[in-house]
């Protein structure tokens, strides 16, 4: 973390035990009781000494989380007062305060940074994601915490919420099996508690009654047997639902990658236009070196698909996956760009028919994503690093959703 390891402390822990709840055990009735669905008031307890300044991040196992203090004297953004209702309708010419949440390296942010709105706070509980993220937006507050035990009276509130809650479980990939609710619900397993993170952002809005919430996954997310139940208890706060699955390919300055996600958006006011406008989709080579690579001397698990490379001097794609078929780099997207394992490469073919193959660097990846090169990124391995590429929302995606959200609440 090494630039901002000097700012991490301990915060305290939450003075009373109800700030977070297990949200999954409780019905969509108990959870639009006004109250909140331990029959209390979510807004119940003691404000910490500092006013505010050191925010107490802890659950209901009493594990505390950290913050990194952004060095500054100034009032702490929790010491804002809290927005009101038709808020952010009036502040959007400005451009929305957002809180980041499951923030990662940065992708969301930047690409609400890029469509001129603000992040407030952001949170995550990887410190090395967190320490990138601070390095390329040092103007934010940052959380080090476990979102699915935290305390979001801690939070200041924003007009706007986004997440992308872990999707490890959730995706296609290892054979993941999908239990029934009833089995689900019990979070007697790995997968089980790591899809509970969405839950988190039921527990955020009960506090803070965004104007606007963004939830970011795989496809594969709607078809989690508790998606119905995680959804109603949205819309028991008062939200009208709209979903678009947008690949980062299809909106305004889209990156050269395969790479469909599912975007739930979450309004007081519905009607967001969620229409995707006519783009020329780039093309994989407009972010690749013009590196060949080494030429090739054995046998590769993609030798197959270079054999299949006819034309002399182009890059091509070959990826590190089954079925996987050669694809010219001036022609076609990348294939979708992981947190885990390394697939992509580039293969040619020389004039005198030696073999060239190299792997995708990470500068080349966070490329992919929407990445300025210009970002800076924490990591004591490369593969921490492509972690968080590959965790990434695309820069452009959030921009372009940034954009169409705030053309609806500016005509709420």
């Amino acid at each position: 973390m090494t630039n901002a390891k000097s700012h991490v402390r301990e915060a305290g822990k939450v003075p009373c035990d109800h700030g977070t709840r297990d949200y999954a055990r409780f019905t969509p009735q108990q959870l639009a009781c006004p109250e909140g669905p331990a029959g209390r008031s979510v807004l119940e307890g003691r404000e910490d000494e500092n006013g505010g300044r050191r925010r107490e991040l802890a659950g209901r196992n009493g594990g505390a989380g950290f913050r990194l203090d952004r060095g500054s004297d100034r009032p702490g953004i929790g010491t804002r007062t809290a927005q009101g209702k038709g808020t952010a309708a009036r502040e959007v010419a400005a451009g929305l305060d957002w809180t980041d949440l499951f923030s990662g390296g940065g992708g969301t942010s930047e690409g609400l940074c890029r469509a001129g709105h603000r992040v407030v706070i952001c949170a995550n509980h990887w410190p090395v994601a967190v320490a990138t993220h601070q390095a390329n937006h040092p103007d934010v507050e940052h959380i080090i915490a476990n979102l699915s035990e935290t305390d979001f009276r801690r939070f200041p509130r924003t007009a706007a919420l986004w997440l992308s809650p872990s999707c490890v479980w959730h995706a296609r990939s290892g054979g993941r099996t999908r239990p029934p609710a009833e089995v689900e619900r019990l979070r007697a397993d790995q997968g089980s508690i790591d899809r509970a993170t969405a839950f988190a952002a039921v527990a955020a809005a009960e506090v803070h009654r965004y104007e606007v919430i963004v939830v970011e996954n795989v496809v594969e997310f709607t078809a989690w047997s508790l998606f119905d139940w995680w959804l109603d208890g949205l819309r028991s706060l008062g939200y009208r639902y709209q979903s678009a699955v947008i690949n980062a390919t299809e909106v305004p300055d889209a990156v050269p990658q395969h790479r469909p996600r599912w975007f739930g958006i979450f309004t007081r006011v519905g009607g967001v236009d969620l229409s995707l406008p006519p783009v020329q989709a780039p093309v994989a080579s407009s972010i690749l070196e013009p590196d060949l690579g080494t030429p090739v001397t054995r046998r590769l698990y993609v030798s197959p698909q270079i054999a299949e490379i006819t034309e002399t001097g182009v890059a091509h794609l070959v990826t590190y996956r089954r079925n996987a078929r050669a694809r010219r780099a001036d022609r076609h997207p990348l294939a979708t760009v992981t947190a885990g394992g390394n697939h992509h490469a580039v293969a040619s073919i020389g004039e005198d028919g030696t073999a060239f193959h190299r792997m995708l660097t990470n500068t080349e990846r966070a490329r992919a994503m929407g990445f300025p090169d210009s970002y800076q990124w924490h990591g004591k391995t490369a593969a921490e690093v492509r972690r968080q590429i590959g965790n990434a929302v695309a820069v452009p995606v959030a921009a372009f959703l940034a954009e169409r959200i705030a053309a609806r609440l500016e005509v709420a």
